[in-house]
């Protein structure tokens, strides 16, 4: 094992490698090296097919090998789209993954024919089918069982009678490992297009590369959205900066207003500001800080719809550990124009994402990560600025694993509740 990431490193909360940043656990979580059920992530999925379909506990296992093989998955990884860019164009992989798909399974129907037991073309089919797993996944549409199909025909066209080929058996046991993913994508395909485009990224643009050094490969990244050529600005993602103490949200709300991307014209609701102040003085002043968005040129290409952006303040609401360092941030998004925009409140403990992340997206895709989108409405008795934040307050104190329930509005207390 090389000095950058030596026993001392790898192991513990604290100890990180010196080059890339990344920690032992940090590799764990993105690769599901801990995990003995099916994977739940494309890259999961291919972390265990080079551990040869099976998932041995990495606090037991020799740590030089879990390394080689998450290194090699991101070798595999960067090859795959390599190819796919070559073949289909940078543009088309990114924006058009549906398409490709299409395209690219035409390809493996015709392959089947010719296949039979022949080894030299066998490792071309199966390593297409990895290719239109993560196609399906990404494209977020209806293609999932079109895999399934797929897969199923080249198992029984190639399934050899006697001496199986060491090709075949990995192929035959990986099957079962992704069934049951593709089969949750086609019931959730807007997250899991989200999550596989998030992990895609990271392993092409290079965030993983450390690990190359471990399976006897040199860093070389593949392009996905930071295109130096142009973007366009609409598919921009959303940076967040931080406001400084002090700031007057009165003030800030009408040069929001005057700034208006929705409409010139835009009018100042000061009672939604109040809402945010409100949020503020329950979660403790010293615990909060606000923040608005700004264009950062750096984008998700296959989002749609509109960012929680400058029209929006942020309260982030921080939660500290006994000596003092932050665990975790939730947020709440509330636009202060009048009669626009829902509002939008992540926590971090029910979403196992950062705000930042969530909020980046466009709302549509935020709320597939995980944010509540939350509607000035007013219930009977009480009013629509009251009732958003016994709303907020209700999923700020729920449990975790019930913060996607349906809100319920208790008349008797003018209170909310996490429907059950």
């Amino acid at each position: 094992m090389s000095d950058a990431l030596s026993d001392a490193t790898i192991v513990g909360n604290q100890n990180r490698d010196a080059t890339a940043g990344l920690t032992m656990a940090q590799v764990a979580d993105f690769f599901e090296t801990d995990s003995s059920e099916a994977p739940k992530t494309y890259v999961g999925y291919r972390y265990r097919l080079q551990c040869s379909g099976t998932r041995p506990n990495s606090a037991a296992r020799d740590r030089d090998q879990l390394l080689r093989d998450a290194g090699m998955t991101v070798h595999a990884i960067q090859e795959q789209f390599r190819s796919l860019m070559a073949i289909h164009g940078r543009s088309k992989v990114v924006e058009k993954s549906g398409r490709v798909y299409l395209e690219e399974i035409k390809q493996v129907t015709s392959r089947l024919k010719k296949v039979g037991r022949r080894d030299e073309l066998l490792g071309g089919v199966v390593e297409r089918m990895h290719t239109l797993t993560v196609l399906a996944l990404l494209s977020g549409n209806t293609h999932a069982p079109l895999t399934r199909i797929a897969k199923g025909r080249v198992l029984s066209s190639t399934r050899p009678r006697t001496n199986p080929h060491p090709l075949w058996e990995v192929f035959a046991t990986s099957e079962p490992m992704i069934r049951e993913r593709l089969e949750w994508a086609s019931k959730h395909p807007d997250m899991a297009r989200l999550w596989t485009m998030m992990q895609v990224e990271s392993v092409l643009e290079g965030d993983f590369d450390s690990l190359l050094q471990y399976a006897g490969h040199a860093p070389d990244p593949v392009r996905w959205t930071r295109d130096t050529t142009g973007h366009d600005s609409s598919d921009e993602q959303l940076d967040f900066q931080i406001l400084p103490p002090g700031t007057v949200l009165k003030d800030l709300a009408y040069r929001i207003a005057r700034r208006s991307l929705v409409a010139a014209g835009a009018e100042v609701d000061l009672k939604r500001v109040g809402v945010l102040e409100k949020m503020q003085a329950f979660f403790g002043d010293e615990q909060c800080v606000f923040a608005r968005g700004k264009s950062s040129g750096r984008g998700f290409s296959d989002s749609s719809g509109r960012n929680i952006d400058e029209d929006y303040i942020v309260l982030v609401m921080r939660h500290f550990d006994d000596a003092g360092a932050v665990v975790a941030q939730d947020a709440l998004a509330i636009s202060p124009i009048a009669g626009k925009h829902a509002s939008f409140y992540v926590r971090e403990a029910a979403c196992h994402r950062s705000w930042r992340e969530v909020f980046a997206h466009c709302k549509h895709d935020a709320s597939a990560l995980g944010a509540r989108r939350l509607l000035f409405k007013q219930p009977h008795g009480t009013n629509p600025y009251d009732a958003m934040c016994e709303k907020v307050i209700a999923l700020a104190t729920c449990h975790p694993d019930d913060f996607r329930k349906p809100l319920q509005f208790l008349p008797d207390t003018k209170k909310y509740t996490l429907r059950t």
